[in-house]
């Protein structure tokens, strides 16, 4: 298969996508699979987020990481994923994966730390918020807010012992 016909095939499900024909181009882009590439699974996880399927996201980003298991991005995307869906343990999995690929990447502990409490592991949850805490200046603000939005008790509500411990 040349390569300009996968890119040509996805241009044109892209530009099926900015139509307004979703179905068109998941049609067209599912024809390219035929010789499975990580860039048309990720177009997949596009396509399936621009129409609100997770199932579908998921699915194409599972394949992406079997492809490519050092993509700390879309191990992070496919663990939000699961975060938002409730599988949080395979959340966890998924971010542990995408922190061993990069572990710069502070959306990962963020979202890890979410996870663990989800998961009733208050203890691992508060070893990576120290470690965020120490790395990222206003790790308590961010953490706050994203709880806020997730409608969970604030840091200093749910771990203050670590807020009293890394502020001394």
């Amino acid at each position: 298969r040349n390569p300009f016909d996968l890119t040509m095939a996805l241009n044109y499900a892209g530009l099926e996508l900015s139509k307004g024909d979703p179905a068109k181009a998941k049609e067209v882009a599912n024809k390219t699979l035929t010789n499975p590439t990580k860039s048309a699974y990720l177009f997949l996880y596009q396509l399936a987020l621009a129409n609100n399927n997770s199932n579908d996201a998921k699915a194409a980003l599972e394949k992406v990481v079997a492809i490519d298991p050092t993509d700390y991005s879309s191990l992070y995307n496919l663990g939000a994923l699961y975060f938002r869906s409730g599988e949080y343990a395979k959340s966890e999995k998924m971010l542990k994966q995408s922190i061993g690929a990069n572990r710069n990447f502070f959306d990962a502990y963020l979202l890890l730390g979410l996870a663990l409490e989800k998961e009733d592991k208050q203890s691992e949850a508060t070893t990576v918020y120290q470690f965020l805490r120490k790395q990222v200046p206003n790790a308590d603000e961010i953490i706050n807010n994203v709880k806020k939005s997730l409608n969970q008790p604030a840091a200093a509500e749910s771990d203050s012992a670590i807020k009293t411990t890394s502020n001394k």
